[in-house]
């Protein structure tokens, strides 16, 4: 999970300045280990400023199954996203406002990371 959340980093960190409003505000969440999944994951609020679209959504990404499996190597993973109970439950990190381009590009990494085939969650990786 660590993975992901410094690849969206760095995927944000990456995209240059551009001159377009921020209207979506993304935060950055983590929850407490323990029975939870997933442990870290990001809240996206706001308005896409070009088509006027309502966002209020979240993400995270976590193992498929909970089992010893997960400390021994990679497992099915999967994208999914957290109740709003378990995000007023969890510890929130830090927020950004993104422009319409930087929310897409974090939409298409939502859309990779739901896509990758076979055993995609490593907890070590």
């Amino acid at each position: 999970m660590l993975r992901l959340l410094q690849a969206f980093l760095i995927a944000i960190g990456l995209m240059g300045a551009v001159p377009a409003q921020a209207d979506v505000t993304i935060t950055f969440y983590s929850h407490e280990f323990g029975s939870s999944f997933p442990h870290a994951f990001f809240t996206l609020k706001g308005q896409v400023d070009a088509t006027g679209e309502k966002v209020d959504t979240s993400y995270g990404f976590t193992a498929v199954r909970t089992s010893p499996a997960i400390l021994m190597g990679s497992v099915i993973g999967a994208v999914q996203t957290p109740k709003s109970k378990y995000i007023a439950d969890s510890n929130p990190h830090f927020s950004m406002r993104l422009n319409d381009s930087e929310y897409a590009k974090v939409m298409e990494l939502v859309v990779k990371w739901r896509n990758i085939p076979g055993k995609s969650y490593n907890l070590n990786k």
